[in-house]
């Protein structure tokens, strides 16, 4: 993990849901942001960015406050906003196509985690490795990548998947 991912940025939109969860869970929004140096304006639009690192202590914050041990997962499993990578993905020709354009485009949402697409026959398997230094919350940071993969193949390939 090179020092290259030490500003490793997260779009908001990835994360859209986690205020409403906060609320939802009886979590203090404003001093859960105050306690990372943000403001709630800033999930007012879905393309800025924030760091890996204020993510991973408003997840610490989150679970903390609310003792939810699946907090990643409930953040994940919200309908966010995916960005360019999403809309590619959710509007290729076929699922192959629209899960390699996600994992090509995926650094313009998440420069902290990078997916991967493995095939061998007819199996295709996607992964998420954190490569963002320094979290506490790794296991939260990947149960939201694996919602969040899960919910958008949902989306690609329909309630059947």
């Amino acid at each position: 993990m090179g020092r290259e991912h030490d500003g490793a940025t997260l779009r908001v939109g990835v994360i859209a849901g986690l205020l409403p969860i906060f609320r939802d869970l009886g979590v203090n929004v404003d001093a859960a942001l105050m306690s990372v140096g943000l403001n709630a304006s800033i999930f007012d639009n879905t393309e800025m960015l924030i760091t890996y690192a204020a993510y991973d202590r408003l997840l610490d914050f989150g679970i903390r406050e609310s003792g939810c041990a699946n907090l990643g997962l409930l953040v994940g499993m919200t309908a966010p906003d995916l960005g360019l990578p999403g809309f590619l993905m959710l509007n290729a020709p076929t699922v192959r196509e629209g899960v390699m354009d996600a994992v090509k485009f995926h650094s313009r949402i998440d420069g902290g985690g990078v997916f991967s697409l493995s095939e061998a026959g007819d199996v295709a398997t996607v992964n998420y490795s954190i490569v963002a230094p320094k979290l506490r919350c790794t296991d939260q940071i990947s149960d939201t990548a694996i919602a969040l993969a899960y919910g958008a193949l949902r989306r690609l390939i329909g309630p059947d998947f």
